[in-house]
C-alpha cells in the first residue's frame, strides 16, 4: 500500500537582537510498498446469473522475494441491516500466470463470504495475473443504478499492512418481458362473444416501451373490442384485418408501456424477490 510523506523544515533566527521564524514548502512524495496490485472485470456489467471474470494483477517492486503471499476476495459482501449479505458465489478454479507464462490452476479456498488463495512465492520484479470466476447469485441487488463493490486483499510476510484493491461493477439496465394468454369461456358456443386476455409482465428493472401485440386469430372473430388496463382502446389505435390484430396500429400514436419490476431484498436472507411490472390487454370478439 502506497504512504504519502509530507515534510517541513522550520528556520529559527537572531536579526538585530529579534528571534524570527521561517517555515519551508512542504515537500511530498509517496512511499512505495513491494506489492502493487489492481482488480478489474471483463464484464462491464452483470445480471442475475451470469458470469463474471475477475483479473487480480500484482507486482513485486521490492529488492526481495514476497513470501507468504495470499490474496482474499469477500465476493461482493455487503451489510443489510446489519446481516452480511455474500451476491457472489466462487466457481473457480483460478489460473495464475506469471510473467505471462501460466503457472498453474488454484482451486481457491472457500469460506463464508469470501475465497483466498494462497499464491507462491513472487520473485522481485516479477509480476503475476489471477484470473477466476463467479456467478451473479439470487442476493444480487438488482433494480436500476444498483451495483457490487468486489474487493480483494494481500497479505505477505514482509507487508506491514495489507494491500487492498476494489472493483465496482453496475447493474445492466434492460426490459425482460413474457407475456401469458388466456381464453374464456371455455367451451364457446358458436355465434358467442369470446373474451382473449393478454398479461404483459416485465422482470427487468426499466420499463419496456413501444410494446406492439399482434396475434393471428383462427377463427377470425367479428366486431373486435380492445381494452388496455381495462381502459377501451379506440378502433383507430388498434388494427385489425382478415383476423390479424396489431396494437397499436401501424402509425398510430397510442403507445404501451410495461412497467418496470420492482425489487425488494428479504430481510433475513438478503434473496432479491421481484414483483413484476405488468399490462393487462383484453380482447373480445363474437366468434
Amino acid at each position: 500500500m502506497a504512504t504519502q510523506i509530507s515534510n517541513q523544515a522550520l528556520l529559527t533566527f537572531v536579526s538585530n537582537g529579534q528571534s524570527g521564524s521561517a517555515a519551508s514548502n512542504i515537500a511530498t512524495t509517496t512511499l512505495q510498498g513491494p506489492l502493487s496490485a489492481e482488480k478489474t472485470a471483463l464484464q462491464p456489467e452483470y445480471t442475475q446469473e451470469k458470469e463474471l471474470t475477475y483479473l487480480l494483477t500484482m507486482r513485486n517492486t521490492g529488492a526481495a522475494p514476497l513470501t507468504g503471499l495470499r490474496v482474499t476476495d469477500n465476493l461482493g459482501t455487503y451489510l443489510l441491516q446489519g446481516s452480511p449479505i455474500t451476491p457472489l458465489t466462487y466457481t473457480g478454479p483460478a489460473r495464475l500466470y506469471e510473467n505471462g507464462q501460466f503457472l498453474s490452476e488454484i482451486p481457491g479456498e472457500t469460506a463464508v463470504g469470501s475465497v483466498s488463495f494462497p499464491l507462491p512465492a513472487l520473485a522481485s520484479g516479477s509480476n503475476a495475473l489471477l484470473v477466476y470466476t463467479v456467478k451473479v447469485n439470487e442476493k444480487a441487488p438488482l433494480a436500476s443504478g444498483s451495483t457490487i463493490t468486489n474487493t480483494a486483499v494481500w497479505t505477505a510476510d514482509s507487508l506491514a499492512q495489507p494491500v487492498t484493491a476494489f472493483h465496482v461493477i453496475p447493474a445492466a439496465d434492460e426490459a425482460k418481458v413474457s407475456i401469458i394468454k388466456a381464453m374464456t369461456p371455455n367451451p364457446v358456443s358458436s355465434g358467442g362473444r369470446l373474451t382473449y386476455q393478454f398479461t404483459l409482465y416485465n422482470h427487468g428493472n426499466i420499463p419496456a416501451e413501444n410494446v406492439v401485440l399482434t396475434d393471428l386469430f383462427d377463427p377470425a372473430p367479428s366486431m373486435l373490442s380492445v381494452w388496455v388496463d381495462q381502459e377501451p382502446v379506440s378502433p383507430g389505435d388498434f388494427q385489425y384485418t382478415g383476423g390479424s390484430l396489431t396494437l397499436p396500429s401501424p402509425g398510430s400514436s397510442y403507445s404501451i408501456t410495461i412497467p418496470a419490476a420492482t425489487f425488494t431484498a428479504d430481510p433475513g436472507t438478503g434473496v432479491q424477490m421481484v414483483t413484476p411490472g405488468t399490462v393487462s390487454v383484453t380482447v373480445q370478439g363474437t366468434i
